[in-house]
C-alpha cells in the first residue's frame, strides 16, 4: 500500500470518529433544544442547512404524514433502488413521487417512526434507519451547480428489499 492510500485511509478514519463524536454530542442535548425543523420553514433548496438530528426529525414527520413531495425532496439523485426485484435508477423527484409507494413501504415506513436518533447506525459513509433501510448523508452539490454550494444533508439509499 502506497503512502497516499494510507493517508488516504486515516483522513477518513478521523473524520469518521470526528463525525460520530459531535453527533453523540447533539444527541445529548435536551429534544427541545435540537429541534426547531419544519419543512415549510427550511426548504432542502434553501441555503439552511440540516444537520443530522433535524434531517431525521423532519424525515420521519414526512414518512408519518406520507409529504411525498417532502420526501422526494429529501434525495439525492439518481438514486439505485430495489423494485419488484429489479435494480432501478431513479432519476428525480417526479420518478420517486411515481414510485413512492413501493419504495417507501409500510416496512419502511415502521421503521422510520420506530427509530431513536441515538440508535441510528454512524458509519463514514453516513447514517441510517433499522439495518440500513435508509442511509442519509451530506450529498456534495452537482457537477452542474455552484463549486462553491455547501452539501446538505440528502437520503442517499434505501434498501427496501431487505
Amino acid at each position: 500500500m502506497n503512502l497516499k492510500a494510507i493517508s488516504i485511509k486515516l483522513c477518513l478514519c478521523a473524520s469518521s470518529i470526528l463525525f460520530s463524536t459531535q453527533l453523540m454530542a447533539q444527541s445529548a442535548k435536551p429534544q427541545n433544544n435540537i429541534v426547531n425543523f419544519k419543512q415549510s420553514d427550511h426548504s432542502i433548496t434553501s441555503n439552511c442547512h440540516y444537520t443530522a438530528v433535524g434531517f431525521f426529525h423532519v424525515l420521519q414527520e414526512n414518512i408519518a404524514q406520507k409529504d411525498k413531495k417532502a420526501v422526494a425532496e429529501m434525495v439525492k439523485y439518481p438514486l439505485w433502488i430495489q423494485l419488484n426485484e429489479k435494480q432501478i435508477q431513479i432519476k428525480d423527484q417526479k420518478q420517486f413521487i411515481e414510485h413512492y409507494d413501493a419504495i417507501i413501504t409500510p416496512k419502511i415506513e415502521k421503521i422510520v417512526q420506530e427509530q431513536k436518533f441515538k440508535d441510528l447506525i454512524s458509519t463514514y459513509r453516513g447514517m441510517a434507519f433499522g439495518s440500513g433501510e435508509i442511509w442519509y448523508s451530506n450529498a456534495c452539490p452537482d457537477k452542474d451547480q455552484k463549486t462553491d454550494q455547501a452539501t446538505r444533508m440528502k437520503i442517499i439509499g434505501i434498501n427496501n428489499s431487505m
